[in-house]
């Protein structure tokens, strides 16, 4: 019996050094599968694009982009300004660049700030210009985020800003401030000619064709402002980022009237590559389900240069009336969508991220328990 007990006690012991890289292997696994699901994201492969993307990305209520149609939109006619201070309309010495395998960013310096700043009517306070990036598709009638009536068009520009109530773009991301930034939208459409305004980045696309962790400092001037189409009537509406982790903290504003880009300005973009060479084509997120916010769009908008420091400011900026109006729209109807139809950004039920997680952490804790029971069955005998 003694020496019976002892063979126990090595067959348990055995069965221990057996299952315990058993446990170890799967807890490693685990983790790449949930980093794979999760933190990695992507627009174009089936394993880690916009439909596995998780948290607020899946259960957020005001998710962006968005698609503009006559149903969704209220129009109003009343006189409303988008103001900019001087700097924001001069020409900047140079800029930085850079490719982050996702699209191409550019900033003004190598802090992600600027002395740009923007107010306007509806908006609550005033914006500082960050960065600015930019969607392509692979065809002219693809690559924007946002779209109109189901249509969408050759790319789209996206001029990034954050509350002056904060001191970083960070900050502001990180709040429950849903007008934390305020992002100004600019569609593309193809043209015969180049778009002047555009060839600084167009030129420094050249410098970053693959994804790099480094900016890329262009000693070229670029006029952020000149981006801007002439005719400024717009879309508002209260959205999210639209990449990861897609925080509900934007004021959107996108211009109705696209601007040009020619096929040779456009083919600049389509020629930059991650760092596995793939090609960074088609970088947009679909529309989301509006669930019933309140999509104004404005049609009489006009631009006006904002007061410096010091200087007396006659003609503040109207009261963010929009943003009251919209938060009771969504927050009465948060259960209930008037675009089921849409189909393309639909947010219900748990994404492929949560799915793989959870089928993992079931794995996990399946063969900690038949360790444990392994163990004791060999004990007992």
């Amino acid at each position: 019996m003694p020496s019976q007990g002892k063979g126990n006690r090595l067959d348990a012991s055995a069965m221990m050094r057996l299952t315990l890289p058993y446990i170890v292997f799967t807890l490693i696994c685990a983790k790449n599968f949930a980093n794979a699901a999760g933190d990695h994201w992507c627009y174009t492969q089936e394993e880690c694009d916009a439909h596995t993307w998780s948290g607020e990305c899946q259960t957020g209520k005001q998710q962006s982009p968005i698609d503009f149609t006559q149903k969704n939109t209220i129009q109003r006619n009343d006189a409303v300004r988008l103001r900019f201070n001087r700097k924001y309309s001069d020409a900047q010495d140079h800029f930085m660049v850079k490719n982050n395998g996702h699209t191409i960013q550019i900033q003004l310096g190598n802090d992600i700030t600027s002395d740009l700043v923007m107010d306007g009517d509806y908006f609550k306070g005033s914006y500082r210009f960050s960065q600015l990036h930019f969607h392509w598709g692979s065809h002219e009638d693809k690559g924007s985020e946002h779209t109109v009536n189901g249509n969408g068009y050759v790319a789209e520009l996206h001029l990034v800003h954050y509350s002056n109530d904060y001191k970083s773009l960070k900050e502001a991301v990180g709040t429950k401030n849903r007008r934390g930034l305020a992002v100004l939208g600019i569609f593309f459409e193809i043209s015969n000619e180049d778009n002047h305004a555009l060839q600084p980045i167009v030129e420094a696309i050249s410098r970053v064709k693959r994804q790099e962790d480094d900016l890329v400092r262009v000693d070229i001037p670029l006029n952020v402002s000149a981006l801007l189409p002439n005719d400024l009537s717009l879309w508002r509406y209260y959205g999210s980022l639209t990449t990861p982790s897609c925080n509900e903290v934007v004021v959107w504003t996108v211009f109705k009237k696209a601007v040009p880009i020619s096929r040779s300005q456009w083919e600049a973009f389509k020629a930059s590559a991650d760092t596995k060479g793939k090609s960074i084509v088609d970088n947009y997120r679909p529309p989301q389900s509006t669930i019933n916010r309140k999509v104004y769009f404005l049609n009489n908008v006009n631009r006006e240069r904002m007061p410096e420091a010091g200087e007396d400011d006659r003609s503040p900026p109207l009261a963010d009336s929009f943003y009251e109006n919209a938060q009771r729209a969504v927050n009465s109807k948060a259960g209930s969508s008037d675009d089921k139809n849409n189909q393309h950004g639909s947010n219900s039920g748990p994404g492929r991220a949560e799915v793989v997680n959870s089928a993992l952490t079931g794995f996990i804790f399946l063969s900690i328990f038949l360790q444990v029971l392994i163990t004791t069955v060999f004990k007992c005998r």
